[in-house]
């Protein structure tokens, strides 16, 4: 069993454990409220709030108990002694037996059949050593001698308990490695989205025009030392790219919440690119998130506008605000620069377009991907806005 798997199931059983404490806790309050000071005396009053105390604690130091009483399982034994301070003054008539079941289940939750026998044993042996003490030899009722049957009774919904609980863990387990599959063969399908969108069209474009050389070579050869010059570039240009998919799949920002992968791409970008950015993230978009795989496209989306700001706005300064509109993140991106100096009709995509500003059309395309959409406004002179939304998690 892996280090995740033992800390998922401890804390499991941590929290089955708190229940039952609390639960024994519930009871003893409710006991002392319907009897009322009248039918308890001072012992039994001592015996329950030691009880209660005992509860109390351990549901809060439930580390440190579950620790104790699993390295040893004779420790549990111990709430079986301090509960007969109970039932000695109690008597086994009143609810005070029922307090004892608490202990035989958590032995059942924690140790399984044979330790969970032997604190059940335990517990019988005390409980018709107090009938003996109590009744002093008079005849008892077939229900309190049956009662101790309640014991194992209560031992076995806690092994049950604790089946239920490794199935869950199994179950739980076998979730998150169909989760990590498909994050696998998410990843594969983005990295072969990436290298037919940049790098397979460069690598094109090398291998048309290298064919094109020895031609050029025969009939010109100032055109063909140009085309050997645009191979090298193209190669460089290549060589570039390659290493930009490989940095995006070592980025760490889309495995980080929505708005902090945002404010760390901001503070990153700015402080390469020397443009002051801001980031405004609203109260309502604070908490919300994104798939990890809507998460990476509008983050790498993110990206490539911060690039195209850097490379052609002439900005000062870029507002970036993330917002929650319904159940869609949306995500904008605002510069102060020059514009695309030409205004952007109702069809802004065909005209983006026909000006050759492609790397807008790929990011349009990652929105769409991501289940969101992609809006851009411009006006001349007065910068770019880039709105992407997607859907919440």
């Amino acid at each position: 069993m892996s280090f995740e798997e033992q800390y998922a199931r401890w804390s499991r059983v941590g929290v089955t454990f708190r229940l039952l404490m609390l639960t024994r806790t519930l009871l003893i309050t409710m006991t002392v409220m319907l009897l009322g000071p009248s039918r308890i005396g001072a012992t039994q009053v001592f015996a329950l709030a030691g009880l209660g105390v005992l509860s109390c604690g351990a549901s809060q130091a439930w580390k440190f108990t579950l620790r104790l009483v699993t390295r040893r399982p004779l420790l549990l034994c111990v709430d079986g002694l301090v509960v007969f301070g109970i039932l000695l003054p109690g008597g086994t008539v009143h609810p005070f037996p029922f307090f004892t079941l608490v202990t035989s289940a958590v032995a059942g939750v924690l140790y399984e059949w044979r330790a969970m026998l032997l604190v059940c044993a335990q517990q019988m042996f005390l409980y018709y050593l107090t009938v003996g003490i109590v009744t002093d030899g008079k005849p008892v009722t077939a229900v309190t001698v049956v009662l101790a049957a309640c014991y194992p009774l209560a031992g076995c919904i806690g092994i049950a308990l604790h089946h239920v609980l490794d199935q869950y863990a199994a179950a739980e387990e076998t979730l998150r490695r169909a989760e990590a599959a498909a994050m696998a063969a998410e990843e594969r399908a983005r990295l072969a989205r990436d290298l037919h969108d940049s790098l397979a069209k460069t690598l094109r474009g090398i291998s048309l025009t290298a064919a094109a050389l020895p031609a050029w070579i025969q009939r010109s050869p100032e055109r063909a030392e140009r085309e050997a010059r645009n191979i090298v570039a193209a190669i460089d240009a290549a060589t570039g790219e390659a290493r930009g998919l490989i940095a995006d799949r070592r980025d760490t920002h889309a495995l980080q919440p929505l708005s902090m992968a945002v404010g760390n791409v901001v503070a990153e970008w700015s402080q390469g690119s020397g443009i002051p950015g801001r980031v405004d993230v609203t109260p309502a978009a604070e908490t919300a998130d994104l798939p990890i795989s809507t998460r990476y496209e509008v983050v790498a989306i993110l990206k490539e506008a911060l690039e195209n700001v850097e490379r052609h706005a002439g900005a000062s300064g870029v507002y970036v605000r993330l917002a929650l509109a319904g159940d869609l993140v949306e995500l904008t991106v605002h510069d102060d620069g020059r514009g695309l100096g030409f205004a952007l009709e109702q069809d802004w995509l065909e005209t983006l377009a026909r000006h050759g500003h492609y790397g807008v059309i790929g990011m349009w395309e990652r929105a769409r991907r991501a289940g969101g959409d992609l809006a851009m406004w411009s006006v001349p002179g007065d910068g770019v806005t880039v709105t992407v939304s997607a859907p919440c998690a």
